[in-house]
């Protein structure tokens, strides 16, 4: 289990400093191969000996392959910090002055 989440976090790290994107498809695919033998991996563990340790392994398996999926969706929108609260900033704003308009 060990050596297959260090070959993971490798494979995640390359994925985002890659810029080639034919490499980037080999990574991808090695990902997605690599998640398969993880939860392949914590089934058979879950199923050999169900115990608390089991489930709780099982749950932190999830959250390492769920947080891939929201890393990916943060970069994919290039969602900035500093360009997000402007956003937010200029909404208040302008509910706020619709608000005002719809009183007079």
């Amino acid at each position: 289990m060990r050596t297959l989440l260090t070959t993971y976090l490798e494979q995640r790290i390359l994925f985002y400093t890659l810029r080639d994107s034919q490499r980037l498809g080999q990574v991808h695919n090695a990902t997605v191969r690599l998640q398969d033998e993880l939860w392949s991996a914590v089934e058979a563990a879950a199923i050999a000996q169900p115990s608390p340790l089991t489930a709780l392994v099982a749950s932190a398996t999830n959250n390492v392959l769920d947080a891939e999926g929201y890393t990916q969706a943060m970069a994919m929108r290039s969602v900035r910090p500093w360009r997000t609260s402007a956003v937010i900033r200029q909404s208040v704003a302008r509910g706020a002055r619709q608000e005002i308009y719809r009183r007079f």
